[in-house]
């Protein structure tokens, strides 16, 4: 899917003459974790445990972006990678996640150094859970949990860049979104934890790309 992505992100360079951007960086997300740590905390009591399991927010993400720019119009998609490791006195828990996006913006420029974009993703999320036992002799006691879903996510974007030739520029951005997940697939032991990759969704990085040309001077 995320190779998807970059293949119809170049295509759009293509099409676009050339301008758009790249980048990277770090998202920080804010899933509610009550269900989450409900079921882990009766498997851990079921293996002979007593401790409740307390995974706290934010979930903290690697993300990789690129887009085209067709006038004020940006076109692209992104990409997300997290992970979770936890343990109680006897279940170990390793939960990955995974997010892939299309997105659509519209750039306004107030000055050639700044932007402010309003944009929204469809976002394709999923993540799988592996709860383990850590009493001797009982490894083979597992449960594995996975959740696919499609999710809408309105944001706002602010963007400062620095021109460093005629048409390059490095930037630095922050992204503010909301993720409302409207469709779910459940696989796995039942019953699936209550756990939703939704709500709050906070993105920076660095990126670069290509502008209008313009003589440059150092």
């Amino acid at each position: 899917m995320v190779r998807r992505l970059w293949v119809i992100f170049g295509v759009a360079i293509v099409v676009a003459g050339g301008f758009g951007y790249g980048g990277f960086g770090v998202m920080a997300t804010f899933p509610e974790m009550r269900g989450l740590n409900r079921r882990l905390t009766e498997l851990n009591h079921e293996w002979g445990g007593r401790d409740s399991l307390r995974i706290s927010g934010p979930m903290w993400w690697l993300t990789g972006h690129g887009a085209a720019e067709i006038g004020q119009v940006t076109i692209g998609g992104w990409g997300a990678v997290s992970g979770l490791s936890q343990k109680a006195d006897s279940v170990g828990n390793e939960l990955l996640a995974v997010i892939a996006a299309y997105e659509m913006g519209y750039q306004y420029s107030p000055v050639e150094y700044c932007w402010v974009r309003p944009c929204v993703d469809l976002r394709f999320g999923a993540w799988f859970d592996w709860v383990h036992s850590l009493e001797p002799g009982q490894s083979n006691f597992s449960r594995w949990f996975l959740v696919w879903d499609m999710a809408l996510c309105p944001g706002l974007e602010v963007m400062g860049r620095l021109r460093f030739g005629e048409q390059s520029f490095i930037g630095l951005f922050a992204k503010g979104s909301y993720m409302m997940p409207f469709v779910l697939w459940e696989f796995g032991d039942s019953p699936v934890p209550d756990f939703r990759l939704q709500g709050f969704a906070l993105q920076a990085g660095l990126r670069f790309g290509k502008m209008e040309p313009r003589p440059f001077r150092m």
